[in-house]
C-alpha cells in the first residue's frame, strides 16, 4: 500500500472516529487489513476495540508487516510502538500485569522487528 492508498479509507472509514486512542488518516486501512487478515474473528476485533493497549499494539503489528514499507509507515510504526510500550508501563506501574489485554499487547510487541 502506498502512503496515498493508507489515507484512502472508502465506506469502511470510521465516520465518529470511535477509535480506543487518537485516531490517524491510516487507520481504515489498518483496521480492514486487521479485520481481514489478523482477527481471529468478530469477539477478538471487539477485544481489541475496548483496549487503547491492546488497539495500538495491534495497530503497531499490521504497519510492521504491510508489504511496502514507505517511511511514513516506518515513522507510524514506530511511533505507535513507542505509544504502546509507554501504555504497557503505566498498566503495569497502576495494576501490575491484569488483564488480559496487556498481556497480549506484551506478546504481540515481541514479534515485531524494529
Amino acid at each position: 500500500l502506498s502512503y496515498g492508498d493508507m489515507m484512502f479509507g472508502g465506506l469502511k472509514a470510521d465516520p465518529f472516529q470511535s477509535y480506543p486512542i487518537q485516531a490517524q488518516e491510516y487507520f481504515p486501512s489498518v483496521i480492514t487489513f486487521c479485520k481481514e487478515v489478523v482477527s481471529l474473528g468478530p469477539s477478538y476485533f471487539q477485544f481489541v476495540m475496548q483496549h487503547d493497549v491492546l488497539f495500538e499494539a495491534i495497530i503497531t503489528y499490521v504497519l510492521c508487516v504491510m508489504q511496502n514499507q514507505s517511511s511514513q509507515i516506518k515513522m507510524a510504526m514506530m511511533y505507535h510502538y513507542g505509544g504502546t510500550l509507554s501504555k504497557i508501563g503505566q498498566q503495569l506501574s497502576a495494576q501490575g500485569l491484569q488483564g488480559d489485554a496487556v498481556i497480549i499487547a506484551i506478546a504481540n510487541l515481541a514479534v515485531i522487528c524494529v
